[in-house]
């Protein structure tokens, strides 16, 4: 069970009444700060000779302020004196503990870290210095109930989720702006590969950029998607190079083969392979774009399976092309029916596609007895399309032991629950409890 103690409590910015402290700017930048605006600000040090507070996520060093402590949250105003930048802080003239009651549940933010397991945690609108365990960061948001009141107020972190997991969900928060489709930074790595290797010059280049290039076209070019092709795009695209390599160990031919065979292993051979002045190049600027982007959905399907979501991929489409679906695939134990009575167990599969001709999405549910199909186009002429061969296309599924339920349907028809899946699956961002309360 995680505990957080605290130790100060703070007012909040709406709560400072007392006469402000005018303090001259000795270093930080004040850029996203306008004349005259109040915004909120923590104390990250006081000292006789300098003080240092957060404002806006910048460091700002003033001079020296007595009775200001690490930790404590004050209300800060750009004022006008001449050609220097002065702030006026105001100070809280009391230092209460918010008014919580035992047992009960809230959230709260970590504002700062402190070091040595202190934290400037944000409860109830008021900052609180707390003692907690060591991998918080700040912009997390944690689920909290209170334990205790006096003699200091004791918060419980109620998710049973580690820290090691808080840790991952805020590296995705923190990556996802920079992400891009695996199709787009795939193509990129392809172009950058071959003039890399058609690039004449007095050494040859390393075999692994071969090897990688081999792989990816080995791996790519067959534009035709059936279940095997699938397993080997999983297997072998990167997502599980860790797990192949312990599965390998003690089985010197297996981890031959697992560096041989997979997509994460050739980009980390080939950027520890390439000469110092090819380490600028665009062929390692791109090899280590398309590591990110792999190792970003492993960090996404780290936290969905701990989760019970669903395992999301990407698939580049057309090799040479940038057009990139997405899928995820997860149990289905919904409350699905078939002449009334309860359906089974079985998986669910959904496939987000942007074509020029507009979305596509397909959402497949299969379980012992049944295949149900749904696919739903925003162009009314593919909708139209679609619909002419369904009835091939059931024949073509029909095996003999599943009820076959097909439908195509325009994109319009789908519910808003369903929209919502298709779109945490089209944006490669699960559904997590953890990812949604993580503020980045």
């Amino acid at each position: 069970m995680q505990i957080l103690g605290t130790q100060t409590g703070i007012p909040t910015v709406a709560s400072i009444t007392a006469a402000p402290h005018v303090a001259r700017v000795l270093e930080g930048d004040l850029s996203s700060l306008k004349l005259g605006d109040l915004a909120q600000g923590t104390i990250l040090r006081s000292t006789a000779s300098e003080t240092v507070v957060s404002l806006k996520g910048q460091r700002v060093v003033l001079p020296g302020m007595a009775g200001f402590a690490a930790g404590e949250e004050v209300a800060i105003r750009l004022v006008p004196r001449g050609d220097v930048k002065f702030l006026e802080i105001s100070r809280p003239q009391s230092q209460q503990a918010p008014q919580l009651n035992l047992g009960q549940e809230m959230t709260g933010k970590i504002v700062e870290s402190l070091g040595d397991g202190k934290y400037v945690l944000n409860v109830a609108g008021r900052a609180v210095v707390a003692t907690g365990p060591d991998g918080l960061t700040p912009g997390m948001t944690l689920p909290l109930k209170v334990q205790q009141v006096v003699p200091q107020m004791v918060f419980q972190i109620l998710s049973d989720v580690t820290v090691s997991e808080r840790m991952t969900a805020h590296l995705i928060v923190e990556n996802l702006p920079q992400r891009k489709p695996m199709g787009t930074t795939l193509n990129t790595l392809l172009d950058a590969l071959t003039q890399f290797l058609g690039k004449a010059g007095a050494k040859p280049p390393p075999p692994s950029a071969s090897q990688l290039s081999n792989l990816l076209n080995a791996l790519y070019s067959d534009g035709n998607l059936d279940a095997a092709k699938l397993q080997e795009l999983i297997t072998q695209g990167g997502l599980k190079y860790e797990a192949r390599l312990k599965q390998a160990l003690g089985h010197p031919r297996e981890l031959t083969n697992v560096a041989r065979t997979d997509v994460k292993s050739a980009l980390l051979s080939l950027l520890a392979n390439l000469s110092k002045a090819d380490q600028t190049s665009p062929l390692a600027q791109s090899a280590r774009e398309h590591l990110q982007q792999i190792e970003l959905q492993q960090l996404l399907n780290f936290l969905t399976m701990v989760e019970g979501d669903q395992f999301q991929l990407q698939l580049p489409l057309i090799p040479g092309s940038s057009e990139t679906a997405f899928m995820s695939i997860e149990p289905d134990d919904s409350e699905d029916t078939t002449d009334g009575e309860p359906g089974e167990p079985g998986h669910r599969v959904r496939f987000a596609v942007a074509t020029e001709s507009g979305a596509v999405h397909v959402d497949l549910r299969v379980n012992p007895a049944r295949l149900r199909l749904r696919v739903f186009a925003e162009s009314d002429d593919v909708v139209k399309s679609l619909q002419h061969y369904e009835s091939d296309l059931r024949a073509a599924l029909q095996d003999g032991e599943h009820a076959i339920d097909i439908r195509v349907l325009p994109l319009g028809e789908m519910n808003t629950e369903d929209h919502g899946h298709f779109r945490a699956v089209s944006e490669g961002i699960p559904e997590s409890y953890h990812l949604i309360n993580v503020e980045g």
